[in-house]
C-alpha cells in the first residue's frame, strides 16, 4: 500500500509509473482516492 497526497489523479499515476516494481511488472497497483474524515491527531501533518 502506498499512501500519498496528490492534488490531481494524473499526479498520483506519475508517482506509479516511476515506480521499480511498475517497470518491471512486478505489482499490482490500484488507484483509490479519498477523502479522510477521521484520523488520529498524530497524523493530521500528513493529511
Amino acid at each position: 500500500m502506498i499512501l500519498t497526497r496528490v492534488k490531481t489523479r494524473a499526479e498520483a499515476e506519475e508517482l506509479i509509473q516511476a515506480d521499480p516494481f511498475y517497470s518491471e511488472n512486478i505489482a499490482d497497483y490500484e488507484v483509490i482516492e479519498f477523502q479522510a474524515m477521521k484520523f488520529d491527531p498524530t497524523l493530521e501533518k500528513l493529511l
